[in-house]
């Protein structure tokens, strides 16, 4: 069964279930029980596989990261099972920190590949999995290249495809590209993160991207820092072309709450394009010094968009074209 994070069709209100103690407090498998080390100079990558392909093979549970004063050096992405929990204690104390480019080639339903840099994968793009939360850890891409040395690969630390159930929560992300993207995921919560830009040139990334057919999404509660140079820090995307992987409408967003600096563009991007972008709430959000518009909405149908403060839009606060206000 695992612990279905579920909105019951409420936007905001995504909620964990215990699932008979499986994520309870204590119920955990540690790292450091298949050789991690945690010193900063350790390769750590295969003892923290391991551990994570463990409770997976256990039908699900809890992968601890301890708190080591230093962090997990990390050389390749990390592929997440259903029924998993990563948790560290705190993201102030553990910490994973990749060391090397884990640059990795996926191939998609209706798509031959797609390549990317990624520090979290789900295992089953084809059939999905479901059940994943990450949460209290530091995640640090901050020895990955910007674009002028990865070229025009994406960059998200977090990448999801075809997932169900999914929260990433009370993280401190540093990357050079995406902190987190949801791709054909139903019912996820991206919640009370830090992610903050630290690339050296321009990235079309953004910090937090939904993309074609996610839906019951809620984004809330973080502080994003794109240091002028994200494109956009929170991102909704329909596919642009039909037949594209993943294609579908993005669903039933709710993007509140969040702290918002230094967008390179827009700062709050939603954009239907073909498939569409429907039912979006974009309320009490805090937008300061962005490049382009704080907000910027783009062929959706029915979105409130309320109570939200900007100060020091470069363009427009809201812009809007093709929408149609609920």
């Amino acid at each position: 069964m695992g612990i279905p994070a579920t909105s019951d069709n409420i936007p905001g209100t995504l909620v964990l279930r215990d699932n008979n103690g499986r994520f309870a407090s204590g119920n955990y498998t540690d790292v450091k029980d298949f050789g991690a080390v945690g010193d900063g100079a350790t390769d750590d990558t295969a003892a923290i596989q391991a551990a994570i392909d463990f409770v997976e093979a256990q039908g699900g549970g809890t992968v601890l990261f301890p708190a080591t004063g230093d962090f997990y050096a990390c050389k390749q992405a990390f592929t997440v099972g259903d029924n998993t929990a990563l948790t560290g204690e705190g993201s102030g104390s553990s910490c994973l920190k990749w060391t090397s480019v884990p640059d990795v080639t996926m191939s998609y339903p209706g798509q031959v590949s797609g390549g990317g840099v990624r520090g979290f994968l789900n295992k089953d793009y084809v059939t999905g999995n479901r059940n994943i939360v990450i949460s209290g850890l530091k995640l640090d891409f901050s020895l990955i290249p910007g674009d002028s040395g990865l070229g025009d690969r994406p960059r998200q630390i977090v990448y999801f495809y075809n997932c169900e159930d999914v929260v990433v929560e009370n993280c401190y992300i540093l990357s050079s590209g995406g902190c987190v993207c949801n791709v054909n995921t139903r019912r996820y919560r991206v919640s009370n993160n830090h992610c903050e830009q630290i690339g050296s040139s321009a990235t079309s990334d953004s910090m937090i991207d939904q993309w074609d057919g996610s839906e019951d999404g809620v984004i809330s509660g973080n502080i994003i820092d794109g240091k002028s140079i994200s494109r956009s820090c929170i991102l909704a995307t329909g596919s642009a072309t039909l037949g594209e992987a993943g294609a579908g409408p993005i669903n039933n967003i709710m993007v509140s709450g969040n702290t918002i600096t230094n967008s390179g563009d827009f700062a709050i991007w939603m954009q239907g394009r073909i498939d569409g972008c429907y039912n979006v709430n974009i309320i009490h959000n805090t937008i300061r010094d962005c490049v382009g518009s704080a907000i910027s909405i783009m062929t959706l149908i029915r979105v409130n968009v309320c109570h939200n403060y900007i100060d020091g839009a470069g363009k427009s606060g809201v812009s809007c074209a093709n929408e149609t206000l609920g």
